[in-house]
C-alpha cells in the first residue's frame, strides 16, 4: 500500500510457486523410485553411486538448476510412456526458456554405469544431453534408448566415449557442437533414428549431426607433449536412420592425427539411410553404405524442430522390413509396419 497527494492506493503483487522434491548435491545410496506426484528440483548434482539404481516411472519431470547434472555411478531406468514421456529440463519455466539451450549441465553416466534404459524420455535445454562414458562390464550395454528425443543442448546432444549404446526411435535434434558423437572408439547400433541439426539460432555450429573418432590425446605432464591412445570403433551401424541438417556435410569421421592414420579400428556403416554428404561423395564402398540417398528428407518444418516428413518426402517406405520388425513403434506411437514398408526416421508418416 502507499500514500500520493493523500490518496491510499495498493497493488497486489502476485507469485505462484510449485511444491517440488528437493535435492541439493545430494546422492543416492541405496535404489531408489521417482514417482510423478510432483516435480523434482536438482541443484548442483544428483549423484546415484555405484551399484544403486534409479527407476524414474511415467510423468515425472525433473527440473535442473543452472549448471546442475544428474550423475549416474550405477544404473538409470527411465520407464516414461507415449502419453506420460519423463522430462528432463532447466528450472525456469517461463515460456522465453522453452527452446533455450545451456540451462542446465545434462545426465553423466560415468565409468562403471551400467544397463541402463531410457524409454519414451524429453531431454531438453541442457549443455550436453546425455554424457556416456567407458563400459567396463563386457557384453553389456551402457546405455539402452528408446523413443526418446534429446533437443537444443549448446554442445553434444548424445556423447559416447568409449561405450556401448543401442538407440532406437530417437530424435537427436539441434545441439551447438554435434547431435551425436560417438568417440573413443565403442560400439554402437541406431535403429530408425533422426539425427537432425539445424542448429543456428544463437551461434554458428562447429561440428557435424553425427561426428566418429577412434582415438583420445593425453599428456603424461603438464605441459608435455600429446600422446595419442588408439580406441577400436568396433561398431557403429545405422539402419532406416535419417542424418541431416543445415551443413554441407553431417557426418565426420576422426581418424587422422598429425597427418597419420591411428592405428585403430574405424567400423561405420550406413543401412538404408539418407545421409547429408556434398554431390561428389561417393557411396561406392559396399561395407560402409548400403542402399543410401542424399536426397532432402523433406521435414515438415526443420528451422521450427520439427521433423517429422511431409507428405512428399522421399524417406517414405525405403526402410528394411527387417528393421522395423525389430523396433516397430515410432515416435508418436504409430507402427512403421502399417503400410508397404517402413519410413525412414524416428517419425513414420501416416497419410
Amino acid at each position: 500500500m502507499f500514500e500520493t497527494n493523500g490518496n491510499i492506493q495498493d497493488i497486489k503483487l502476485v507469485a505462484w510457486g510449485q511444491d517440488v522434491h528437493l535435492f541439493k548435491s545430494d546422492s543416492l545410496i541405496a535404489n531408489t523410485t521417482f514417482v510423478a506426484d510432483k516435480p523434482y528440483l536438482i541443484y548442483n548434482y544428483l549423484h546415484v553411486k555405484p551399484n544403486v539404481e534409479l527407476n524414474i516411472l511415467a510423468g515425472a519431470k525433473l527440473y535442473f538448476h543452472n549448471n546442475a547434472h544428474l550423475v549416474v555411478g550405477g544404473t538409470l531406468k527411465v520407464n516414461g510412456e507415449f502419453e506420460n514421456p519423463v522430462t528432463f529440463e532447466g528450472d525456469r519455466r517461463e515460456s522465453f526458456y522453452r527452446d533455450k539451450a545451456g540451462q542446465w549441465g545434462g545426465i553423466w553416466l560415468y565409468v562403471g554405469s551400467k544397463n541402463s534404459n531410457i524409454q519414451w524420455a524429453e531431454i531438453r535445454g541442457s549443455i550436453n544431453g546425455i554424457i556416456v562414458d567407458t563400459c567396463v562390464t563386457p557384453g553389456m550395454p551402457t546405455l539402452t534408448i528408446s523413443n526418446s528425443k534429446i533437443e537444443n543442448v549448446s554442445s553434444n546432444g548424445l556423447y559416447a566415449r568409449g561405450s556401448t549404446i543401442y538407440a532406437d526411435n530417437c530424435l537427436f535434434g539441434n545441439a551447438g557442437l554435434s547431435s551425436v558423437a560417438l568417440t573413443m572408439g565403442g560400439t554402437y547400433k541406431f535403429y530408425h533414428c533422426t539425427i537432425a541439426n539445424y542448429w543456428g539460432s544463437y551461434t554458428y555450429r562447429k561440428g557435424p549431426a553425427v561426428f566418429l573418432n577412434n582415438y583420445y590425446l593425453y599428456r603424461k605432464v603438464n605441459d608435455g607433449p600429446l600422446f595419442v591412445e588408439p580406441r577400436d570403433l568396433e561398431q557403429a551401424s545405422f539402419y532406416n536412420c535419417i542424418i541431416y541438417g543445415s551443413r554441407d556435410k553431417e557426418y565426420e569421421v576422426d581418424n587422422i592425427y598429425q597427418g597419420e592414420a591411428v592405428n585403430s579400428e574405424m567400423n561405420y556403416n550406413f543401412d538404408h539411410c539418407i545421409l547429408k554428404v556434398p554431390s561428389n561423395f561417393s557411396f561406392s564402398d559396399p561395407v560402409k553404405f548400403v542402399s543410401v540417398l542424399r536426397v532432402d528428407p523433406k521435414f515438415k518444418d526443420a528451422w521450427k524442430s520439427n521433423f517429422q516428413l511431409d507428405t512428399l518426402s522421399p524417406a517414405k517406405d525405403i526402410g528394411k522390413v527387417e528393421y522395423g520388425t525389430l523396433f516397430p513403434i515410432d515416435l508418436r506411437n504409430i507402427s512403421h509396419l502399417l503400410d508397404t514398408k517402413p519410413d525412414l526416421g524416428a517419425y513414420e508418416r501416416m497419410e
